[in-house]
């Protein structure tokens, strides 16, 4: 499991983000990195933004890449003005997720993805229901009631990269509904 940091830096986004990507690559690094409203991530920013009077960014990374982001803070040009406010490493996060069907093939994906969990990540308060109805004939569309429905919801939490990986999964998936990440430090 990778460590993670969440960098918030003070500086305007349009020329904060394209500074960044373009150091970043001059350095050889394509990934590892990435700007939290590029992803579903709960950060609150506008606490920060009252706080550090202005605007800020969030930048998650890998604990290797700190020192480069740093360095690249430091020596970016006067006139940007980019400060590094605050480093504060993840070490876990959680997301509330629903899923609902109909089916139960689509029941039985749903059931193997929520037992595949990563290292260190758990399933919580999670409450599945499967619901059969033999007098109901079919699993139409559109008709008002199923022979079978397979519903529930629950909290995904734990280590931050795994996740980070089940919320990539699930949001993937049609028949689940995934709320915004939250991490912490």
């Amino acid at each position: 499991m990778a460590s993670h940091f969440e960098i918030i830096i003070k500086g305007k986004e349009k020329e904060l983000r394209p500074y960044i990507d373009g150091y970043m690559r001059g350095q050889g690094v394509r990934d590892g990195y990435f700007f939290s409203k590029d992803q579903p991530i709960d950060l609150r920013p506008i606490r920060e933004f009252i706080k550090y009077h202005g605007d800020v960014l969030h930048l998650i990374c890998l604990s290797d890449l700190r020192p480069t982001i740093r360095t690249a803070i430091k020596q970016a040009p006067a006139e940007y003005e980019f400060e590094i406010v605050k480093f504060r490493k993840i070490t876990r996060g959680y997301f509330h997720f629903s899923f609902y069907t109909a089916h139960r093939r689509s029941a039985g994906v749903i059931k193997r993805m929520l037992s595949d969990l990563p290292p260190g990540v758990k399933l919580v308060d999670f409450s599945p229901k499967e619901i059969v109805r033999p007098g109901a004939k079919g699993a139409e569309l559109y008709t008002p009631v199923h022979d079978y429905i397979y519903r529930g919801k629950g909290v995904v939490e734990g280590d931050a990269e795994g996740v980070y990986e089940m919320h990539q999964r699930l949001s993937a998936n049609e028949f689940f509904n995934c709320k915004k990440l939250d991490i912490h430090s």
